[in-house]
C-alpha cells in the first residue's frame, strides 16, 4: 500500500526568497512521502538550483519572479499531470509535515471515494499556538474552505474544475478554489487527526487576564491589500451561491481592522492598503499590485 501511494503522489512546495537550510529540513520530512517533488520557485533572484541535484525526485522550476501562489500552484500541477500523477501534495515553504501523513491522508479516501473528494486537509497548529482542538471527536469534518499548505489535490478533480485563480495572485486563492470545488458538487474533507505546522504571518496571542482572547496574525500591509481585494472579489463571485459567505466575510473584514487599530504596528500603512484594495477591487484591477503615482 505504501509503495502504491507514493508513487502515485507528488509534492508543490511554493517558494519565495527562502532560506535553504528551512528548504533542506523540509524536503526530508516530505521525500519519502512522495515520488516526486517539483519546487517552483517566484523569488526576484533565482537560488542555484544545483544544491539540490543530489535529489533524483526534485525538480526545481524557476518562475522568473514573483508570479504569485496561484501562479505557482499551477505550474506544479501542470507538471504533475504530465507526469500522470494523481496526487499533488501543496505547500508553503515553511510547512512542517508529519511522518506518514500521506499514507493515510490516502487510506482515509480508500475508504471514502463515493465522498467526491477534490481536496483532503489535514488540521493545522501555528508555531506559536498550542495543538488545535479536534471538533465533536470526529475523525473528519467536511468543510467549506481549507487553506493549501498541507491539502492534498485530487488531479482528476483539478483538470475537471479548472486552474486555481490567478486573478487573486495572493491570498484568498485557497478558498475560492474550495468553493468552486463545492459549486462543482466536490468535497474538501477536513481530517482532524492529521496535523502540519504552518506560519501564518507574524501571529501572537493576546490574553485577557491571564486567558486567551485573540489571535493576531500582524501580517504585513502589502498581504492586508490582497486580503481585502480579494476577499471582496470572492464575495461579488459566490455571493448567490452561498449566501452566508458575505456575513463571513464582512465580519472578517471588521474584526481584522479593529486588531490592526487596537493591536498591530504600522496601522496607518495597513489601512491606507486597505483603501487600496477596496479601491483596486471596485476598479476591477486584479492580478499582482502596481501602485499608481
Amino acid at each position: 500500500m505504501e509503495i502504491i501511494v507514493k508513487k502515485q503522489t507528488s509534492a508543490v512546495i511554493v517558494l519565495y526568497n527562502p532560506s535553504i537550510n528551512e528548504i533542506i529540513q523540509n524536503l526530508s520530512l516530505i521525500i519519502d512521502q512522495v515520488d516526486k517533488i517539483y519546487l517552483v520557485d517566484n523569488s526576484d533572484i533565482s537560488i542555484n538550483e544545483s544544491i539540490f541535484n543530489h535529489y533524483k525526485s526534485v525538480l526545481y522550476i524557476s518562475n522568473g519572479g514573483n508570479k504569485g501562489i496561484a501562479n505557482a500552484l499551477n505550474v506544479g500541477a501542470d507538471f504533475a499531470i504530465k507526469d500522470k500523477y494523481k496526487w499533488l501534495l501543496m505547500l508553503d515553504q515553511d510547512s512542517k509535515v508529519p511522518a506518514n501523513m500521506i499514507i493515510e491522508m490516502l487510506s482515509f479516501y480508500e475508504k471514502h471515494q463515493s465522498f467526491n473528494i477534490g481536496i483532503i486537509a489535514p488540521n493545522v497548529k501555528l508555531f506559536n499556538e498550542h495543538l488545535p482542538k479536534i471538533k465533536n471527536n470526529e475523525e473528519y469534518i467536511e468543510v467549506t474552505t481549507a487553506i493549501t499548505s498541507g491539502s492534498l489535490l485530487n488531479l482528476e478533480v483539478y483538470k475537471k474544475v479548472g486552474n486555481f485563480d490567478e486573478n487573486l495572485f495572493i491570498d484568498q486563492v485557497d478558498h475560492e478554489y474550495c468553493l468552486r470545488l463545492k459549486l462543482n458538487n466536490y468535497k474538501t474533507i477536513f481530517l482532524q487527526n492529521i496535523c502540519i505546522e504552518h506560519k501564518l504571518g507574524d501571529t501572537f496571542e493576546v490574553k485577557l487576564f491571564g486567558k486567551h482572547f485573540v489571535y493576531v496574525t500582524n501580517h504585513n500591509y502589502m498581504r492586508r491589500y490582497y486580503m481585502t481585494r480579494n476577499s471582496l472579489y470572492i464575495y461579488s463571485v459566490y455571493k448567490h451561491y452561498f449566501p452566508k459567505i458575505s456575513k463571513t466575510i464582512r465580519n472578517n473584514i471588521i474584526k481584522d481592522f479593529l486588531k490592526i487599530i487596537i493591536f498591530e504596528k504600522n496601522k496607518r500603512k495597513k489601512i491606507k492598503s486597505i483603501y487600496f484594495g477596496m479601491k483596486d477591487f471596485y476598479m476591477k484591477k486584479m492580478g499582482k499590485y502596481k501602485p499608481t503615482n
